[in-house]
């Protein structure tokens, strides 16, 4: 098992290093809490007291799982809109290196490839485009990962929110 906190020894490219190295850009990025799902550490969002906090840990939780709501809704954002960039980039280069390469083997009288054949060659044949398609991929799980985060802080604050909601129409209700 690659250990990310170390960086890449063996220098080879890999979904699962690309993944780590999405966590580890995004949490120097971001900076801000994340919900601990390890049972084995304390939690650094106490979910559980929601119903027993006091009035003002109520509201400090609204402002910050609304704050950090706002935040990831940015971020999503911007991460979509990169990705949309680089898939763009990636698939018109690619298009132009598969042309190039298919005419070059109809000239040399050579069968004509298949669709995959010919992407596989262009990946191998032109490296810009494999390091392309790997930042299209990276990016897409960044963006996978920060829409869960933001999906976590929405329900969070949607908890506090019915939380406070209650203790309003029972204090009407007296």
């Amino acid at each position: 098992m690659v250990n990310y906190k170390e960086g890449d020894q063996s220098g080879k490219w890999t979904p699962m290093k690309a993944l780590g190295k999405v966590r580890r850009k995004l949490d120097s990025d971001l900076q801000v809490s994340s919900f601990d799902y390890d049972l084995e550490k304390l939690p650094k969002i106490p979910l559980e007291d929601f119903a027993s906090s006091s009035n003002e840990r109520l509201e400090s939780y609204l402002a910050m799982f609304g704050g950090y709501t706002s935040y990831f809704e940015a971020y999503v954002a911007k991460l979509e809109s990169t990705l949309s960039a680089l898939q763009a980039a990636y698939d018109d280069g690619t298009a132009k290196a598969m042309n190039r390469i298919a005419k070059a083997r109809e000239e040399e009288g050579k069968k004509k490839p298949t669709r995959e054949e010919l992407k596989g060659e262009v990946l191998e044949s032109y490296p810009q485009l494999w390091e392309l398609r790997k930042d299209v991929i990276e990016t897409e799980a960044a963006v996978i990962e920060t829409r869960g985060t933001l999906k976590a802080y929405d329900k969070a604050y949607a908890a506090v929110s019915r939380v406070v909601g209650l203790r309003t129409m029972g204090d009407r209700q007296r």
